[in-house]
């Protein structure tokens, strides 16, 4: 049998439950892949944790391990999840993973929008980013502009300079965060003094009177 059960009483087969692909079959639901074709279970892909397979490319987590896909980890968005533990968003949805926001250096990923450096990179990981604003996500202190990385957020900054990333005025030396969430460049104002002195000359005029 397929199911790798014989019901002794009927001398049948038992039907079967999220078998792996290539086993003997009646119907759909007793696939993993959820495909019964010609009396045999079809190939899955995308697989979630638990369900039947025959090899890792089946699975979500890219892991199969006796005929049932493994437990994946930092998986990233659209991939078959079990559990959020799964997740590099740490939310599994529907059996996928959700997208994520914000998400430190190191977290899975899908899309560059999703990560606080704004880089989704190779394996699907959000790169580290540099001179990060308070309120990204972060993995490093050496990521943010504040130089502060508290529970994967960069941590507001004080009298950066300019150039340095900010979320608000306050953080920069010159009280100026730019669109670009940059602070402003600090001004330097020099005021000239001319002190002009005038000179008063007073001539004395003595008018003699003869008699």
């Amino acid at each position: 049998c397929g199911s790798g059960s014989c019901s002794g009483s009927t001398n049948t087969c038992a039907s079967g439950g999220s078998l792996p692909s290539g086993r003997g079959c009646a119907d759909d639901t007793e696939c993993g892949s959820g495909s019964c074709q010609t009396n045999a279970c079809a190939a899955g892909t995308n697989l979630p944790a638990g369900t039947g397979c025959t090899s890792g490319s089946e699975c979500g987590s890219g892991l199969c391990s006796g005929e049932t896909c493994d437990v994946g980890s930092n998986l990233a968005a659209g991939v078959a999840c079990a559990t959020g533990e799964e997740c590099g968003s740490g939310v599994c949805t529907a059996g996928v993973c959700s997208a994520g926001a914000n998400l430190p250096a190191g977290a899975g990923c899908a899309d560059d929008s999703e990560c606080g450096s704004s880089v989704c990179g190779v394996g699907l990981t959000c790169a580290a980013g540099t001179n990060l604003p308070s309120g990204h996500g972060c993995a490093t202190h050496g990521e943010c502009a504040s130089a502060t990385c508290a529970a994967d957020t960069c941590a507001a900054g004080a009298n950066l300079p300019g150039g340095a990333g900010c979320s608000v005025s306050d953080e920069c030396a010159s009280q100026a965060c730019t669109v670009a969430r940059t602070c402003a460049a600090t001004t330097t104002s020099t005021t000239r003094t001319t002190t002009s002195t005038a000179t008063t000359v007073t001539t004395a005029t003595t008018a003699t009177t003869a008699t």
